[in-house]
């Protein structure tokens, strides 16, 4: 957990590849570790590195499937890629998850306008 918390403390002093080295730390050492594939994948999506964010959101959501931010992530991270109906299934479960996050449900209904879906 110490490489996982210290790779928030480098993110918020700006230092993102400092906090991906750490969270590759944490993940390194403790493979199992949701939370930190969960925060590398934000970091890399960030980065620009789609293919690498989707690996860890859905790496994070096999590790803790009620982990509704990685599969809201994860949906977002496949709407970038043009993916927006696996993005919407994705981003569904998140909102199965937890129905009472705005972010959750601000993605849903952005991406679900854009798939061409109603309801």
């Amino acid at each position: 957990m110490a490489h996982n918390n210290l790779g928030f403390a480098l993110h918020d002093k700006g230092d993102r590849d400092g906090a991906i080295a750490e969270w590759r730390t944490a993940i390194r050492l403790r493979p199992d570790l949701a939370a930190a594939h969960y925060n590398l994948g934000n970091a890399l999506r960030h980065k620009g590195d789609l293919d690498g964010a989707i690996a860890e959101y859905r790496t994070a959501i096999r590790l803790q499937p009620d982990l509704a931010l990685a599969h809201n992530n994860l949906g977002i991270a496949l709407e970038m890629k043009g993916d927006r109906l696996g993005a919407l299934d994705e981003i569904e479960k998140a909102r199965e998850l937890d129905p009472n996050d705005s972010s959750i449900a601000e993605a849903y209904e952005r991406i679900r306008r854009k798939a061409g879906r109603h309801g």
